[in-house]
């Protein structure tokens, strides 16, 4: 649900999702994009998403095309008003994920790359 009484002005992420699934280490992960503008262009570039936590001890970051599953997560984007991405992820043996990083990385140089850090707090299954 995209909230109108948002002051987002510019391409934004509208928020980040990620619920647990039946296998303990299985994510569903849904991520909303938001361009709000007065002009009728499209924002257009890509998207690196990173998940860092660790494993045995040892700080780890892991890319999402490393732990996404099924069809392939296409991480282009164009969008006038909103786009949904989603994939299904499976982490790997004794990882235990801290936080998720988004970043859009505008096709248009003059656009300044967003970057966001999300907390990893998901509801035990």
């Amino acid at each position: 649900i995209m909230d109108a009484t948002r002051d987002a002005k510019g391409l934004s992420i509208h928020g980040i999702y990620i619920e647990p699934m039946v296998n303990g280490r299985a994510y569903r992960l849904k991520l909303v994009l938001t361009h709000v503008t007065k002009a009728n262009v499209e924002a257009e570039g890509h998207i690196a998403i990173y998940l860092f936590g660790s494993r045995d001890g040892e700080a780890q970051r892991l890319k999402i095309e490393d732990v996404a599953t099924g069809e392939s997560m296409n991480l282009a984007y164009k969008l006038r008003s909103f786009k949904r991405f989603e994939t299904k992820l499976i982490l790997p043996e004794g990882f235990i994920p801290g936080s998720v990083i988004v970043e859009l990385n505008p096709k248009n140089k003059n656009q300044t790359m967003i970057r966001e850090v999300f907390d990893w707090s998901i509801p035990a299954v």
